[in-house]
């Protein structure tokens, strides 16, 4: 698969995994987990992966509620 492509798909993901979340926000892996912790981002486990919901990450980034 082109890097291209793997890129659109990964913008186009209702959810992404906290690796992700750390390129795609330039954020530590540490920021998220507190955050998690703190309940201001909603996370899905699937299996042993936590997966952030990219539309409340945007919200959260901004400062809005979500």
């Amino acid at each position: 698969m082109g890097q291209i492509l793997k890129m659109k798909l990964k913008l186009q993901a209702k959810y992404i995994r906290i690796n992700d979340a750390v390129e795609r926000y330039s954020l530590s892996r540490s920021t998220f987990n507190r955050a998690i912790k703190a309940g201001e981002i909603t996370y899905v486990k699937k299996g042993r992966a936590v997966l952030l919901d990219v539309a409340a990450l945007d919200h959260w980034i901004s400062g809005e509620a979500a």
